[in-house]
């Protein structure tokens, strides 16, 4: 629920009326008065809309008054103390203002950040209460939260840098709560601004960026040709295919992910799709839960034994490495295509280097690991799957958008393969009429390979980490079109290479 908060002043002490409210409305209290149980501590709580505060004394309301004001409003009035007006004679005990800010009843600001402009009070004698309400304050179209407020500068009303970012989750992460990205970005006098995750309100808005912390939403190339300051965009994935890069990179902005804070997690999770398709392991539990226990040894009895198989990846990169170290112990034989990553590194690995149609063809669990990019996207058709094996099953813990899912359905219920593990697909979440749920030789996870109690606190920082890189002028770690930083200005400040992004 949102609700509107006013404040309006002038010198002397008064009285502070609630207006407009469902209970307590017209009620005037003198400002005097101890407020901690009163509309000050919740408006909410007497049904406000609207609180007005007339005639009060500054001086008062900031000391004796502090604990009785929610947080949210005592942040506001310290922070317009701080630009009380200068060579007029006028002090700020004497200081007429008038706020207005949006805030949720939690009292968590999601509103409009003030800029106090205060004009003395002898300009506004006589004038009525609207008048001074329009006169005194201008209300700067910048938004934060009570905990972006403290990223700003000590005696600062405005920040130097501005992060937009849309008030909408990232993955299980909702908006808000940005304490791992600012620790990185405390002491450079920054704030992460949220907007309405929607491509018009942040077009509206996209001039204030110097930098964006891309989430919960599509950033087209409207969205990116709207930045005209802005240094970079981050992501806390290791996917960018909600950024169109290529517009990006033809305005000179790094885009950058996180390649390597959470690979042992993918890696894991795809290691258990192979192990738990590869045994019939839901299947097997669904025998015992229906009272169909004969059934589960005869069923295995045709599953060839995992030792010497072999397991194929499409794409070389840092997940299907791991995959690949965990997969050596079980006596698994392993190849790859990937034209990108040189032979010796798959070597390292224990992997013979193939071409697309040799993994297809060849192997007996294929593993796709292909990021979402133009020349991916339906990498896999009828064709493709016509090469693999009928016991072969098919892995996806890169993005589903990689492969034609309806031909990978009709392989399924053809019995041109054997069975997939997928966390990935076309459409997230799917349709209720999406074939593949109701498939028995299918074993799905909703897109959470990655998940684990480190997942968010390491991307968040890696987010506030890059930011920082480029807010201080310097190469970011990890950016995903390494060609636009020639031209950046930005300083090469990596000694050694760090095996990652444009400095290895």
């Amino acid at each position: 629920m949102n609700c509107s908060l006013t404040l309006r002043a002038a010198e002397g002490g008064g009285r502070y009326v609630c207006d407009q409210g469902r209970q307590g409305a017209g009620q005037t209290i003198p400002c005097r008065q101890r407020m901690k149980n009163r509309a000050f501590t919740s408006p909410l709580a007497l049904g406000a809309r609207t609180v007005f505060i007339s005639q009060f004394s500054w001086a008062y309301l900031s000391s004796s008054c502090r604990s009785g004001l929610p947080e949210i409003l005592f942040a506001v009035l310290r922070e317009a103390e701080q630009v009380a007006p200068t060579g007029t004679g006028v002090q700020r005990p004497d200081f007429a203002f008038a706020l207005s800010v949006r805030v949720r009843s939690s009292w968590r600001m999601t509103g409009s950040v003030i800029t106090p402009q205060p004009r003395p009070l002898a300009a506004l004698r006589g004038a009525g209460q609207d008048s001074v309400a329009r006169s005194v304050i201008t209300l700067a179209q910048r938004e934060r939260s009570v905990q972006e407020r403290e990223a700003f500068g000590k005696g600062s009303s405005v920040a130097r840098f501005i992060v937009l970012t849309p008030a909408a989750a990232s993955f299980t992460t909702k908006g808000g709560g940005y304490e791992e990205e600012m620790e990185a970005l405390r002491d450079l006098d920054v704030a992460i601004v949220e907007v309405e995750p929607t491509e018009e309100a942040f077009i509206a808005r996209a001039a204030e960026a110097d930098a964006v912390y891309a989430k919960g939403m599509r950033f087209t190339r409207r969205v990116i040709e709207a930045l005209t300051k802005c240094r970079i965009i981050a992501l806390a994935s290791v996917g960018v295919d909600q950024v169109d890069v290529a517009a990006a990179t033809e305005r000179g902005i790094p885009v950058t992910n996180c390649p390597d804070t959470f690979i042992e997690e993918v890696a894991d999770h795809a290691m258990m799709l192979l192990l738990a398709t590869h045994r019939r392991c839901i299947e097997q539990d669904r025998m015992v839960r229906e009272g169909r226990w004969a059934e589960g040894r005869p069923a295995l009895l045709k599953v060839p034994r995992l030792m010497g198989l072999t397991l194929g990846f499409i794409a070389f990169g840092r997940v299907a490495r791991q995959v690949a170290k965990r997969a050596a112990p079980f006596g698994l034989r392993m190849m790859a295509y990937d034209p990108f990553v040189e032979e010796l590194v798959m070597s390292a690995y224990g992997v013979l280097p193939a071409t697309l149609e040799e993994v297809l063809s060849q192997s007996d669990f294929v593993s796709m690991h292909a990021p979402d990019t133009p020349y991916t996207r339906k990498m896999l058709t009828d064709r493709h799957f016509g090469l693999m094996k009928p016991s072969a099953i098919f892995l996806n813990t890169g993005r589903g958008t990689t492969v034609d899912e309806a031909a990978l359905i009709r392989a399924l219920a053809e019995g041109r393969i054997a069975g997939a593990g997928l966390d990935v697909l076309e459409v997230e979440p799917p349709r209720p009429d999406n074939p593949l749920l109701q498939m028995t030789n299918v074993i799905l996870s909703p897109h959470n390979a990655s998940a684990s109690s480190r997942f968010d606190p390491a991307r968040k920082r890696r987010v506030g980490q890059e930011i920082a890189l480029v807010l201080t002028g310097r190469w970011p770690m990890s950016c995903v079109n390494p060609s636009v930083l020639a031209a950046s200005g930005l300083k090469r400040w990596q000694p050694f290479a760090m095996d990652r992004g444009p400095n290895s």
